[in-house]
């Protein structure tokens, strides 16, 4: 029974090891502006900048991919926040776009016909 409790807890430590080691030897670089980039954004995870969320948005300015004043959500705070973490001078944001409704609907304005 010892044994075999001492042969499990050195399989573990072994396994142990080869995991730490192929976390070091293929880590992944990762961007420190990105974390702070995604910091500064709404986290809206909208779309609206034409990435599917804030976080690949980050990535993409990063990069210099993307503009810092592509959130259309945050608008010029966030640009001015993006643009001074990325070391640039903030451009003109774009205006916000906001959905109107041009029909008439309602209950009270549907004929007969159409119940």
């Amino acid at each position: 029974m010892l044994t075999a409790i001492v042969s499990l807890g050195l399989i573990g430590l072994l396994f142990g090891g080869i995991l730490a080691l192929s976390s070091r030897v293929f880590a992944v670089p990762q961007d420190p502006r990105v974390e702070a980039l995604m910091e500064v954004l709404p986290r809206a995870q909208c779309g609206a900048c034409g990435y599917p969320s804030c976080g690949g948005l980050a990535e993409a300015i990063a990069k210099g991919e993307a503009e810092c004043e592509d959130c259309v959500v945050g608008g010029p705070t966030v640009a001015a926040a993006v643009a001074k973490i990325m070391g640039v001078e903030a451009g003109e944001v774009a205006e916000s776009k906001v959905a109107v409704v041009h029909c008439g609907g309602g209950a009270s304005k549907v004929s007969d016909r159409y119940l």
